[in-house]
């Protein structure tokens, strides 16, 4: 569990003034991310609702501290914004709820699993719902590409939902409690690691993932 100061840190100073460790706290263990570990211990699952700003706001961060953005002057710095300005944005999380599915450390036979799945294999057994029960279907799935650090996915598996459905309902409203994110086991036929339902708090995503 992260320390009370990193729980409250996206609320405290702009992005910019994250350490990377606190950067890297939102990003395994916060309201937008949870890691979940494998029976035996050889491997754990980072879930992370990659759609939620503070994400993507920390995954830039970590990128910053690696690279001393901090002591770079206001040329370099003007260059690296601009590269990370497209993702930052995420032009797609204004219709689609993202999921990103990490393997860490990255243990070879998971990620060739998840490398060789594709939309038709996971539809049937991939979803989002509110606890009311609505749901949404998955609709667009991106196997992890590698890349490392420069990649904005990194070695994520991505998965995409519709934040709207056909009436134009968003899933999560100020009347939701709670977010979750399934995974069944007949997904990879029990070859990876059992992911439970993750559960995110809605009260805690903010206001940009919840319509009034």
């Amino acid at each position: 569990s992260i320390s009370a100061h990193a729980q409250t840190v996206w609320d405290k100073k702009p992005f910019q003034q994250w350490s990377g460790y606190e950067a890297i706290q939102i990003i395994i263990d916060s309201p937008w991310a949870k890691t979940i570990r494998d029976d035996n211990g050889s491997y754990s699952a980072n879930i992370r609702l990659h759609s939620a700003l503070p994400i993507r706001q920390a995954l830039v961060r970590q990128k910053q501290t690696r690279m001393n953005y901090n002591r770079l002057n206001a040329a370099d710095k003007a260059k690296i914004d601009s590269d990370v300005q497209e993702a930052l944005e995420c032009p797609e999380c204004t219709n689609f709820y993202i999921v990103t599915l990490r393997i860490i450390p990255t243990d070879q036979k998971a990620l060739r699993l998840l490398t060789s799945s594709s939309l038709d294999d996971l539809k049937p057994y991939v979803s989002l719902a509110n606890d009311k029960g609505e749901r949404r279907e998955l609709i667009n799935f991106i196997p992890p590409k590698g890349g490392g650090d420069n990649a904005v996915f990194f070695d994520n598996a991505v998965f995409y939902f519709k934040r709207l459905d056909e009436r134009g309902k968003p899933l999560l409203t100020i009347e939701n409690k709670k977010l979750y994110f399934s995974v069944d086991e007949k997904a990879w036929k029990g070859k990876l690691m059992h992911l439970p339902k993750v559960t995110f708090e809605v009260s805690k995503l903010g206001s940009v993932d919840i319509s009034a």
